[in-house]
């Protein structure tokens, strides 16, 4: 007995002694494109998670021009509901699977859908938010 508990320590030293590190290989899916240039002044009001009050924007049902500048005409009434956090469901232009088209489909998470408008659209109402004190939220 003695003499197997000696053996398994052995091989138990043996295989901690040697660490073998493995080098990652070239990545499977191809690396983004460097991240742009920071745009603004960061924004430094963002509420801690209880304190947020969370208003949901679908552009597309949200207003009559279904786009951007829809959204920046009605910030001021999103704001007197109390809205703190102002989150823009998915704004990235959309892929297509058999002629279906999901705004869950993003088809490049660098670019802005031209259906709702361009990054300075964008840009503006997210300007015209922090502007009002609240914070922006865009998820993929």
């Amino acid at each position: 007995m003695k003499k197997i508990a000696i053996l398994l320590w052995s091989v138990l030293l043996i295989s901690c002694s040697k660490v073998t590190v493995v080098s990652p290989s070239t990545p499977t899916v191809p690396s983004a494109t460097a991240d742009p240039a920071q745009y603004g002044t960061p924004f430094t009001e963002v509420p801690d998670a209880p304190n947020a009050t969370v208003y949901q924007v679908n552009m597309r049902a949200f207003s009559a021009q279904g786009n951007f500048k829809g959204v920046l005409a009605r910030l001021d009434s999103i704001k007197a509901l109390g809205i703190n956090v102002v989150y823009l469901i998915p704004i990235y232009p959309i892929g297509k699977l058999k002629a279906f088209d999901s705004p869950y489909a993003i088809q490049d998470y660098m670019a802005v859908n031209p259906e709702l408008g361009t990054l300075a659209d964008l840009r503006a109402l997210v300007d015209g938010a922090h502007a009002r004190r609240m914070a922006v939220v865009l998820i993929g």
